[in-house]
């Protein structure tokens, strides 16, 4: 099997524990992705007049993660990172469209949850209950925009890919096109910093738990615990950046 032919597939599910079996759209622009069941196994403890360390295996519980890549972003399919870190933005405006995602302060987010479908003809993993528990993405003026991040999911089982086209008419975002604009601690209104930066680079992390309970042996729930972040910049040092 050849990496290059795994195909990274997305449905929205309703809500936690709302597994899709059918992909509604096809991630084409994933440079790498790692997809790890999760498996918590023992070895049983059974005197059978042998020095042998065990005969018997059992399952207790299993979920999965993965990791992912993208080299080249586009501004159509970063949403998809996004609502699944943040949980879904309604977006504002026409040409450009404006999405505000906020991390929480009081209220815990709602994240989007996404059943994902990974492999090949002969081979497709179906990973559930899928949200991004941290993210990073970054830039510079002479390449695109690099995403990646973890993810945090429920069962991983067999799956089917659906029969998705590569799409057409997306937009590849520029990092050259970025701008950076600092305000005060306690001030709202940002000023941007002109002929200043070079590259930029932001991190979130959701610190988000999956966990599930008595009468399941795969996560039923999630949580999140203080996010933190951090921001990285390149600058000319002039008298702007001073």
């Amino acid at each position: 099997m050849l990496n290059a032919h795994n195909v990274l597939q997305s449905a929205w599910q309703t809500a936690f524990g709302t597994p899709k079996t059918l992909a509604t759209v096809k991630l084409q622009n994933v440079s790498s992705f790692r997809l790890r069941p999760e498996f918590q196994t023992r070895a049983l403890d059974q005197l059978r007049g042998t020095l042998a360390p065990t005969h018997q295996t059992t399952l207790d519980n299993y979920s999965g993660s993965a990791t992912f890549e993208v080299s080249d972003e586009t501004f159509e399919d970063v949403n998809y990172w996004l609502d699944a870190l943040f949980g879904a933005a309604t977006a504002t405006g026409s040409l450009p469209y404006v999405r505000a995602y906020n991390a929480p302060t009081t209220a815990a987010v709602t994240p989007h949850f996404m059943t994902l479908l990974w492999g090949q003809a002969n081979g497709v993993f179906q990973l559930q209950d899928a949200s991004v528990a941290s993210l990073t993405l970054s830039g510079a003026d002479n390449t695109g925009v690099q995403v990646g991040g973890s993810i945090v999911a429920g069962k991983v089982i067999p799956g089917t890919l659906a029969s998705l086209s590569d799409r057409t008419g997306v937009t590849r975002m520029s990092g050259c096109m970025a701008s950076v604009a600092i305000a005060a601690w306690d001030s709202s209104s940002f000023t941007t910093l002109a002929n200043s930066a070079f590259s930029w680079e932001l991190s979130i992390n959701s610190n988000r738990e999956y966990r599930g309970y008595l009468g399941n042996c795969t996560p039923t729930a999630y949580s999140d615990q203080k996010w933190n972040g951090q921001l990285r910049l390149s600058f000319e040092l002039n008298d702007t950046t001073d």
